[in-house]
């Protein structure tokens, strides 16, 4: 789902959260491959989201991008921690998994599912798993809201939220509109069946067992 706090003892829970449900599902099956539905992630915070899909994610770079100064900075995810690269210099962590957990298979396939509802940072969460490695993007293209925004504190306490970036992925590409599904389903009206989802399915399924 999408998460807005920015309170950092909450925004840690809900990470620990949702690495302790991926804990959950790796240990009680043999997981070989994985479904990350983000078609309500309706934005946000980005950092919670990606400390907590860290173990399906990843390790490593996730995002790369250049500001107006020339700087590259990269967004990292490593065993538990948010962080960001500046010229190869790192900053602080943005956030931190206490516990973090690792995958029992690493490099599984991932299906990620998108859709009209996932927009801000539920893009910038989808944005990360682009050309990650045995990994594909389901659905319908995605709201389109994919700017990054800086924040300001003004005078009387209030704060001012302006865009001042546009998401790109972990080789840099730049995402100016919506983020446009590898393979694009079609839900049908008045049915039950989840297309999006049986088509990630049967994908994945094609992947193989566990290796």
């Amino acid at each position: 789902p999408g998460f807005g706090s920015m309170n950092d003892s909450i925004s840690n829970a809900f990470a620990t959260y949702a690495q302790e449900v991926i804990k959950k599902i790796d240990s009680d099956h043999n997981v070989c491959t994985w479904v990350v539905d983000l078609r309500n992630d309706n934005g946000g915070s980005c950092n919670p989201m990606i400390a907590g899909l860290g173990p399906i994610l990843g390790e490593g770079v996730y995002n790369r991008e250049t500001d107006n100064n020339g700087h590259k900075l990269e967004g990292v995810y490593s065993n538990g921690e948010v962080y960001g690269l500046d010229n190869g210099v790192r900053s602080p962590e943005f956030m931190k998994v206490t516990v973090p957990y690792r995958l029992k298979h690493q490099n599984t396939p991932v299906a990620v599912l998108i859709g009209a509802h996932c927009g801000s940072s539920g893009e910038y969460a989808v944005a990360a798993f682009i050309d990650r490695p045995k990994t594909k993007l389901f659905g319908q293209p995605t709201a389109g809201y994919t700017r990054g925004n800086s924040d300001y504190t003004l005078p009387d306490g209030s704060m001012l939220f302006l865009s001042s970036g546009v998401q790109t992925d972990r080789n840099g590409k730049k995402y100016w509109d919506r983020i446009y599904p590898d393979v694009t389903v079609t839900e049908m009206a008045n049915t039950k069946r989840d297309e999006t989802l049986e088509h990630a399915k049967a994908w994945l399924l094609s992947m193989g067992a566990c290796k």
